[in-house]
């Protein structure tokens, strides 16, 4: 159905979008300086220290990191026994999101990224 294939398509771009990127944007602006958060001060002097590869690794990292828990977080969403995604718009609703999926959820975590994502 063309509307469940868009509809995970925008969970799949929300999901790029307000989680993915920000946290990337965030972590990049924490490796480079513009940010600081009361959770990382004891970090600060190391992370004024960081040559231009070490952040550029440190950003590569994060990603990865990111990526990484995303991808957890569906395959827990696609085994779960307990827990199921339920999904509405106006025209739609879908209460398991696995039932729009054509192999397992977190394997479209990479297909979203290379679609929807700002970022590698």
């Amino acid at each position: 159905n063309k509307m469940s294939e868009n509809l995970l398509d925008e969970v799949g771009k929300e999901i790029i979008s307000d989680v993915r990127d920000k946290t990337i944007i965030e972590w990049t602006r924490i490796l480079n300086g513009s940010l600081r958060t009361p959770d990382l001060h004891q970090y600060e002097d190391v992370l004024d220290s960081l040559t231009d590869e070490q952040r550029n690794v440190f950003t590569s990292l994060s990603k990865d990191i990111v990526d990484s828990a995303i991808h957890n977080f569906l395959f827990y969403l696609q085994t779960s026994t307990t827990v199921k995604l339920s999904i509405s718009t106006d025209v739609e609703t879908v209460d398991d999101i696995r039932t729009l999926t054509t192999g397992d959820l977190q394997g479209y975590l990479f297909i979203w990224a290379e679609s929807f994502s700002k970022y590698d």
